[in-house]
């Protein structure tokens, strides 16, 4: 598969005379639905933040890192309304999800619309924490921004050398958010960003909790982006899906997968991957994330063990 080098040529000079010890990566994820443990498949489950950790690991073993850590949304929880007497779980729940990502170097998430299941104050309150950046250029309430469009992340990697990632979070104008949200025509809100990061990046990312088919509109009418995460339709791309030189990725749903993109050779989705997290990164895991899981099922345990008892006639 072959796709225009224009969006990132001049980002990859960067590299013609580095020494290839180490690399910058991208681990991308979306869709997450709040899941901690792996899957409950009934062949084969996968995902689990313990075994992401392990991945971690071994791209670390590998020389793969350092990583800008992205997520494009519907993170926190699997659905946009709960019985009210799932609430407190599902808020332990997200709340160990955050603070697992967190230690395992998340970077940014972009707000989904399953996101505000508990409300906006929640979600807020979740995240607002944590060192997680929250994205959205085109999301409005009050007719205020609440979250910032854009940043910019700094890697280095083993030589030194700096890396100015730029990363846009936009939300789909399709998409149903809480009725104190409108949200904005996505171009407008793109082009202002990126107007707002020029000169002062080597790379542009876009973090788009939209769809795969808005995406691919959205890709035929903006330039200069190296790549898009997408989200909200829990698509499984095995291997990227290229619109005007753009390559449009997302990794499926309940993190049973992490995508893995070498910055290097952005402009190469050949050399993407997409790793499945099953069995054998489950003793590479960090002690520190296996701690925050066990701690997450002991409360969750001592939850339901209240329920019934409230239950009880």
């Amino acid at each position: 598969m072959r796709i225009s080098v224009r969006s990132a040529a001049a980002f990859l000079l960067l590299f013609a005379s580095a020494p290839a010890a180490r690399a910058t990566t991208i681990l991308y994820s979306n869709d997450v639905l709040g899941e901690v443990e792996p899957c409950g498949c009934r062949v084969d489950p996968m995902g689990g933040v313990v075994r992401r950790s392990g991945l971690e690991k071994t791209l670390e073993t590998e020389k793969k890192g350092p990583f800008l850590q992205v997520d494009s949304g519907n993170f926190l929880f699997e659905s946009k309304d709960f019985p009210e007497s799932l609430l407190d779980s599902r808020k332990m729940q997200a709340r160990a999800l955050v603070k697992a990502h967190e230690k395992m170097g998340l970077d940014v998430t972009v707000p989904g619309d399953k996101d505000f299941a508990l409300g906006a104050k929640v979600y807020d309150e979740l995240l607002a924490k944590s060192k997680i950046k929250v994205l959205a250029a085109n999301l409005v309430s009050g007719g205020k921004h609440p979250y910032p469009g854009s940043a910019i992340f700094e890697k280095k990697d083993a030589n030194g050398k700096t890396v100015r990632i730029g990363v846009i979070g936009l939300v789909g104008e399709g998409i149903e958010y809480p009725a104190e949200f409108t949200v904005e025509p996505r171009i407008p809100a793109f082009e202002r960003e990126k107007a707002a990061l020029a000169g002062k990046t080597d790379l542009l990312v876009v973090l788009s909790h939209s769809g795969m088919e808005p995406d691919l509109e959205l890709a035929k009418k903006i330039s200069g982006v190296a790549l898009i995460v997408g989200a909200h339709t829990q698509s499984f791309t095995q291997e990227p899906v290229v619109e005007n030189g753009i390559p449009i990725v997302q990794s499926s749903y309940r993190g049973q997968y992490v995508g893995v993109v070498p910055v290097e050779s952005i402009s190469k989705p050949d050399t993407y991957q997409l790793v499945g997290l099953d069995t054998s990164y489950e003793k590479k895991g960090d002690p520190a994330v296996k701690k925050i899981v066990a701690d997450l099922n002991r409360a969750l345990a001592a939850e339901k063990k209240k329920l019934l008892k409230t239950k009880k006639p």
